[in-house]
């Protein structure tokens, strides 16, 4: 048998046979019967090529024998992965003779999860995602993390929230290191750190400081008895709501030794060779306690000094190479040129027409490790866009390749309150790991993603994925479109045709995952979300095509509806009301299959407001009071929305 440290990837190999075939075959070392899977060590390749040495396998599946041999435990763990999806893949009672040799273009292929808006996974869905990863050989898993660690310094800190305990993240560590997958913990330094700055006792730490006490009598003086003083001087008005902190001072010394505290404690409890610092999308710097240093000096030489010393902590104190994203570098020279070109950086570009070319100033300005990073589309959103991501995946997966990049990390993100359900993401991730190995096109991608997710070969599961996840709406992002309040009012022939082709759609979507589910063996948690969303975007058409229906058939001119024509009305609004309390219950019990609970309630809340607001219209249909409103215009009309306003350049 196979040494333990190899163990779990074979275990899976076997238990995926007996599934598939109901074969007892056995892993070993040596021999050469059609029941045994041989897993060896093998020399070097002595090809000259680094990642075939270090991560490539040979697979050889004859008549008599199956064959996995690499120089390393992780080549042979790829091997065995891509036995995996062969099996999976393959017609009954018979396997294709192969002989592959395989390594991967990109050095790490890996995927940044994002705990912090909303969902948080249980370890039973941190282990499902990192057997996912493993499955399509990624190796490379970033932690978002904002305030959803529990500090021993901070005990309180995300407890409400779901937060992971130091026990949880080495658990996680420790699994993901099983599948040969690195751990890269990401802990916002700089920005983005709204909640864990609205707390009493973090604060003192924020760029924007709130005035207390003599300082807010002052501030109020000043803009009583001299407001144009007040306002060339920068002082705030009191009696303007403020909007809350959302970055460290990169300038007071209290706040740099209290990250560096932070980032110790996570630190210790997530081993790994890298430490992500964030420093993205810094907003308010410069705003607040930073404002005479940016004045003074500019910047990025502030931005740099601050990111700088804590990248100094890291590499000295905590052995281990420090990572930023790599916005602002690319956006101020001061901060590119004084960034240690030892610090690796993540370049993120999600405009699926970008070429990726910052990859190459990046290298040229001397840094060593960078990282493409497309993003899935899946902010504001009930499921990933892939008709954007897929695109933006490909082309980034390119220029990393023909720039020499290190890897690619596809970003999935939570704005929004990370309503699509992170099953959903699995597509991506595959399509990602696909374009770190090879390269092939979206369509004959989906086909083999059927079989190897689900174990199935029908047609009709590839055409499903392709219904739920290519639909893209030019008048906001889906999740907004889900969302809208049931009006009875009459819309636009644009409109309603889009909504017309999107109750086609998933019509015909539910019913091919109804037709293919006998033959899916795999992934039928994944395929119970598709389904979910496919029932949503159903829904979300209807709605808008029965209030249509209901404002063009409302009486005019003080005519009355006969009887009929009430009844009629009145059931189709009972349709719509009992389709979202099933879509309620279904949605909390996925969520609560693979999530904590805390930040449920808030999206609960949500989706229950269009049961609320069907309820109101149908108790105005039984009293005779349902009437139009005015028709949509273009300025009622939602836009896209980027992720923050720091990012006017790529609408999600």
């Amino acid at each position: 048998m196979t040494d333990p440290p190899e163990s779990i990837g074979v275990d899976e190999l076997l238990a995926d046979v007996r599934r598939i075939r109901g074969w007892a075959w056995r892993a070993g070392k040596s021999g050469r019967t059609a029941q045994t899977i041989v897993i060896r060590p093998r020399g070097p390749f002595g090809a000259g090529i680094p990642l075939l040495e270090e991560q490539g396998y040979e697979l050889r599946v004859e008549a008599d024998s199956i064959i996995v041999a690499a120089p390393t435990a992780t080549g042979r763990f790829y091997g065995v992965q891509t036995l995996r999806q062969i099996l999976r893949g393959s017609l009954a009672n018979s396997i294709p003779c192969v002989a592959i040799r395989d390594w991967p273009s990109l050095a790490w292929r890996g995927a940044s999860d994002d705990i912090s808006r909303g969902q948080a996974s249980t370890l039973a869905d941190f282990r499902a995602t990192l057997e996912h990863l493993g499955f399509y050989k990624m190796n490379l898993y970033c932690l978002y993390i904002e305030d959803m660690a529990r500090f021993w310094s901070a005990p309180e800190v995300g407890a409400d929230r779901g937060a992971l305990t130091p026990s949880e993240l080495r658990t996680i560590v420790n699994e993901a290191r099983r599948r040969h997958i690195t751990v890269m913990p990401m802990f916002q330094t700089l920005g983005h750190q709204e909640r864990l700055l609205a707390r009493p006792d973090f604060g003192r730490y924020a760029e924007q400081q709130r005035p207390d006490g003599f300082n807010a009598w002052v501030q109020r003086a000043l803009w009583t008895l001299l407001p144009a003083a007040a306002q060339a001087c920068g002082v705030k008005d009191p009696n303007e709501e403020a909007a809350p902190p959302t970055c460290f001072s990169p300038v007071l010394p209290e706040t740099r030794a209290r990250v560096t505290e932070l980032l110790d404690e996570i630190a210790a409890a997530t081993p790994s060779p890298f430490l992500h610092l964030g420093g993205d999308e810094p907003s308010d710097v410069g705003n607040g306690t930073s404002r005479a240093a940016v004045a003074r000096r500019g910047f990025g030489a502030v931005y740099a000094d601050y990111l700088c010393a804590l990248a100094k902590h890291v590499q000295e104190v905590q052995r281990r190479q420090p990572v930023i994203f790599g916005d602002v570098l690319l956006k101020d020279p001061q901060a590119m040129s004084a960034m240690p070109k030892s610090v690796a950086v993540v370049d993120w570009h999600y405009d699926p027409s970008d070429s990726g070319a910052s990859l190459e100033r990046l290298k040229e300005a001397g840094f060593k490790t960078v990282f493409a990073s497309p993003g899935l589309w899946n902010w504001y959103a009930i499921y990933p866009d892939y008709s954007r991501a897929f695109p933006n995946i490909a082309h980034l997966g390119r220029a990393a390749k023909t720039s020499g990049a290190s890897g690619l990390v596809v970003a999935s993100w939570g704005d929004g309150g990370a309503e699509s359900l992170h099953r959903a993401n699995w597509a991506g991730y595959a399509y990602a790991a696909e374009c770190t190995w090879t390269a092939i096109p979206p369509t004959s991608f989906l086909s083999r993603f059927g079989s190897s997710e689900y174990g199935s070969r029908s047609p009709a599961l590839a055409r499903a994925e392709h219904l739920v996840g290519w639909q893209t709406f030019s008048f906001g992002p889906s999740q907004r479109v889900f969302h809208w309040e049931p009006r009875v009012r009459t819309h636009t022939a644009p409109w309603l045709e889009r909504m017309a082709l999107l109750e086609r759609d998933m019509t015909e979507a539910r019913r091919l995952i109804a037709d293919a589910l006998p033959t899916v063996r795999f992934g039928q948690a994944r395929l119970d979300v598709l389904d979910h969303t496919a029932a949503r975007f159903q829904y979300a058409a209807r709605r808008e095509l029965v209030m249509e229906d209901l404002a063009r058939g409302s009486a005019s001119e003080g005519a009355r509806l006969s009887p009929a024509e009430q009844r009629l009305r009145i059931t189709s609004i009972i349709a719509l009301r009992d389709s979202s309390l099933n879509l309620v219950d279904r949605y909390e019990e996925l969520w609560r299959r693979d999530n904590r609970y805390p930040m449920l309630d808030p999206l609960l809340a949500r989706l229950r407001k269009q049961t609320t607001a069907l309820d109101m219209l149908l108790r105005q249909a039984r009293t005779g009071t349902l009437v139009p409103e005015p028709p949509r215009t273009a300025a009622s009309t939602p836009i896209q929305v980027s992720r923050t306003d720091a990012r006017p350049t790529v609408a999600r």
